[in-house]
């Protein structure tokens, strides 16, 4: 039976493996192509470092929000506070005040808002609105002619 690229592209590295010599000069190519091809922020144009500052910007609110989620959906319910990305202490919920619900709009929040139970309840036309998927109103008449 014949092998498979993969298969023989494994067996080629590992024979090359056990050659000490083949090894060092297959590590040596590699940091040669390395070096070639690294560029370095300080020979970078001045549009280039608005894009890595931007770049900087967007990974921080990504991190920030993704810590907000992970905060929010592993809050228990009976916690008495929710704690946000930036803070080591929870702060504590008001009595009119209740947990995010996790929804597609809540993905896009920087850190976690509290809710008002009557914007939390499900039989809420307006939170309906707000969130969910958007339905359309199809027409029907076509189907049955």
């Amino acid at each position: 039976m014949a092998l498979t690229p993969a298969e023989k592209q494994r067996r080629y590295r590992e024979r090359r493996k056990k050659d000490p010599e083949k090894e060092a000069a297959n590590k040596r190519k590699d940091l040669e192509r390395y070096h070639a091809k690294k560029r370095l922020v300080k020979n970078a144009t001045s549009q280039e470092h608005r894009a890595i500052k931007k770049w900087r910007a967007a990974n921080a609110r990504r991190r920030d929000r993704t810590k907000a989620l992970r905060v929010v959906m592993h809050t228990p319910e009976s916690s008495p506070g929710i704690m946000t990305p930036r803070s080591r202490t929870p702060t504590p919920l008001g009595p009119n005040q209740v947990l995010p619900r996790v929804l597609p709009s809540n993905r896009r929040l920087s850190t976690p808002q509290l809710l008002t139970p009557h914007e939390s309840s499900p039989s809420s036309t307006t939170s309906a609105a707000k969130w969910g998927r958007k339905q359309l109103k199809r027409n029907r008449t076509k189907l049955f002619k």
